[in-house]
């Protein structure tokens, strides 16, 4: 017998399961399909010899309170909120300590000598997260173009329209200085809207490593999911049915068909498309332009290097804190974000663990050696080729397509896709690559279930978009 669904969600990492949630609390019957054996896709763990690690992502920072608390979340037991939250060493000194207390860190900005300006970006972050969750700019079923999300920002809080027009570096470095603004994005930011920076910062910057490399978030997602009525299988890739005009449905295995009466749910890179899809559909509803634009972001090698090792002792660590926050490290031969996960959680009988996500010239056990003072047992290079077979994220981008001028807001992923519809009927998008993008946060996902509700002609009762949102929707 052919079995159906309201809602098919094609991928079980945090947006999809956020989505598949989502959906079942506003009344769905929901599936969720997803290729590898657990929850979480790349916010998910994984241990060496029983010593949890965190595989791909591995802080935990932008998840909103108001979608963790609606889907029954405890962020505070997901991961470790130590202080200072992180610290950034330029050759091996300290140089900078983000502290999670506002006046520690306002006597931080003071030695750096940018208090002022520093309370003033403070004040600017803040009010960016209220206004941008209260206007419909992060909570929303049709984003707004930049300059639009200005002018909504600038009527909710006098600056904001500059502080997201202009390029990060030129504004936020008037106030701080280059240094401090350089430490708060990633290079390629740097001259890119100061919109994408401060969402990325919509946390205050303030991240925490995950427990047990992500997997407590992961289950916890699972079972809000399962909690909200909705049905998770694992071990199983699916390929969108596309008939007569519209996604019908999944077929699962060989030849299984599954049902989704009102839509499917692509919760992986919007560029796993072409996997997904068959062949004839791919080329029949998509335009050339878009196919050629898709295609060539998931040829790009966007890919960071990741390294997971296991190691032969106990790590050095070079700054006193214990346990330690997450460490910058800037230094010949390597930049980039460090964290020892076997120093928050100690193995039992298994290795200690450290994980590096960045950019480094060196050798793997060269590298483990530098930044742990012990050998590497094993090493896990987490690339793109990884990303790619196990993630469905052909260019291994953290954030799955750039978050630049060109692919944010109301162009993201691509112009006229930002209202998380692809160009087939019944079948969106809910990933990083969908607005607002990448990190864990399950905004994508939340905002992809209500486009789908409201296209079936269902107003949500559980749900984040602001009154304003909702009404220029129906």
């Amino acid at each position: 017998m052919e079995a159906s669904y309201d809602y098919i969600v094609v991928g079980a990492g945090h947006n999809g399961l956020t989505a598949a949630a989502f959906l079942a609390l506003n009344g769905a019957s929901v599936l969720v399909v997803e290729a590898r054996e657990t929850p979480g896709g790349e916010a998910s763990g994984a241990s060496f010899r029983g010593s949890w690690y965190p595989r791909v992502a591995y802080a935990l920072g932008l998840l909103p309170r108001e979608l963790a608390s609606l889907l029954g979340l405890d962020l505070d037991g997901s991961a470790y909120w130590v202080d200072p939250s992180w610290v950034l060493l330029a050759d091996g000194e300290v140089w900078l300590e983000w502290w999670r207390d506002p006046e520690r860190l306002a006597s931080e900005m003071r030695g750096h000598g940018v208090e002022q300006g520093w309370r003033e970006l403070s004040r600017v972050i803040a009010e960016f997260r209220r206004c941008a969750s209260s206007e419909g700019i992060l909570y929303t079923v049709k984003p707004p173009s930049l300059e639009e999300a200005a002018e909504i920002l600038d009527r909710c809080s006098e600056g904001l329209g500059d502080a997201v027009r202009e390029p990060w570096i030129r504004w936020a470095g008037g106030l701080v200085g280059k240094e401090i603004a350089d430490a708060l994005t990633y290079p390629v930011f740097l001259w890119e809207p100061g919109y994408v920076t401060l969402y990325f910062n919509l946390n205050g910057a303030v991240w925490g490593p995950a427990r047990r490399g992500f997997t407590i978030l992961a289950h916890e997602l699972e079972a809000a999911a399962r909690r909200a009525g909705a049905e998770v299988l694992y071990g199983t890739r699916a390929r969108v049915l596309v008939r007569e005009e519209r996604a019908e449905g999944v077929v699962i295995g060989e030849s299984r068909f599954i049902r989704a009466r009102k839509g499917v749910v692509l919760a992986a890179s919007i560029l796993c498309l072409p996997r997904v899809l068959p062949p004839e559909a791919y080329e029949r509803f998509l335009d050339k332009k878009d196919r050629l634009a898709l295609e060539e972001l998931a040829s790009s090698d966007a890919a960071i290097d990741r390294f997971n090792f296991a190691l032969a002792g106990e790590p050095v660590v070079p700054v006193d804190y214990r346990p330690p926050p997450i460490l910058v490290v800037e230094q010949r031969g390597l930049s980039g974000e460090l964290v020892y996960p076997s120093l928050y959680e100690p193995p039992t009988g298994g290795p200690h663990t450290m994980v590096f996500s960045g950019a480094t010239s060196l050798e793997p056990r060269e590298l483990a050696w530098r930044l742990s003072g012990v050998e590497a047992l094993e090493v896990e290079a987490v690339d793109r080729s990884v990303l790619e077979r196990e993630y469905c994220n052909p260019n291994g981008a953290p954030n799955h397509i750039p978050m630049t001028r060109d692919h944010i807001l109301d162009r993201r992923p691509l112009p006229g896709w930002a209202d998380y519809r692809t160009p087939i009927e019944g079948l969106y998008h809910a990933s990083a690559s969908s607005h607002p993008g990448g990190q864990v946060t399950g905004i994508p996902g939340h905002n992809a279930a209500m486009r789908a509700l409201l296209d079936a002609g269902v107003r949500p009762t559980h749900t984040l978009l602001p009154r304003r949102a909702l009404r220029g929707a129906i």
